[in-house]
């Protein structure tokens, strides 16, 4: 009997890793995707900033740093 509980109590600490693995890897990719979505819509604000003020440039903004 107590070699049962012991299997158990294992196997739901075996269980919750697993749990608690998968909930920050959920995590990281959110914040990873809030980071993605945070520099398209300043890079957006950027360019639309640089149309209202009628330059003729604003395709720089568009390349990435490095880049030809």
């Amino acid at each position: 009997m107590k070699e049962r509980e012991d299997n158990h109590q294992a196997e739901e600490g075996d269980r919750r890793t697993f749990i608690n693995l998968i909930a920050v890897v959920a995590i990281l990719l959110l914040a990873i995707g809030a980071f993605w979505i945070i520099k398209q819509l300043d890079q957006t604000q950027k360019m639309q900033a640089c149309l209202e003020a009628h330059r003729n440039n604003c395709d720089k903004l568009n390349q990435t740093p490095g880049a030809p």
